[in-house]
């Protein structure tokens, strides 16, 4: 086993995630990513995760030729997360290494890395930064 396969999602992952509902508005989405500093708030029904709403696509929302769903800035009230969240969604478990969390988040160009179990239940997130943590474990592992 080589040396970077020691280390593991699971021991780099946020296990308390703040999740959201697709009923939740548009409002108090971007209010929630605003207010905690999120890069991205999955979206969970009965704990399985079914999307996803990031920072960018809230921007994008209001980019004519951007977005699939448009929105007029003033009229964002009446939308809900399930218009705007990606269904498709990057995701890594547990067990996976942090170099392919790592390559996933390259690949993919995205910040926030959402981790499930093998049932699709939201049990973590794993960001840029804690890969960059792990990153530098490994460094100093290697190093002594």
């Amino acid at each position: 086993m080589e040396e970077h396969e020691k280390f593991l999602v699971k021991d780099f992952m946020t296990e308390d995630v703040l999740s959201i509902d697709e009923e939740m508005s548009v409002d108090d989405a971007m209010n929630l990513v605003i207010d905690k500093k999120y890069n991205a708030l999955p979206v969970t029904k009965n704990g399985k995760l079914i999307g996803i709403v990031s920072r960018m696509d809230l921007i994008k929302m209001f980019s004519v030729g951007l977005s699939p769903v448009y929105v007029d800035i003033w009229k964002t009230s009446s939308k809900k997360v399930k218009h705007i969240m990606r269904k498709a969604v990057v995701t890594v478990t547990p067990d996976d290494t942090i170099k392919a969390a790592a390559d996933l988040i390259v690949e993919y160009r995205i910040r926030s890395l959402p981790v499930v179990d093998k049932e699709k239940n939201l049990v973590g997130i794993i960001t840029v930064g804690d890969v960059l943590r792990a990153f530098m474990e490994m460094k100093r592992s290697n190093m002594g």
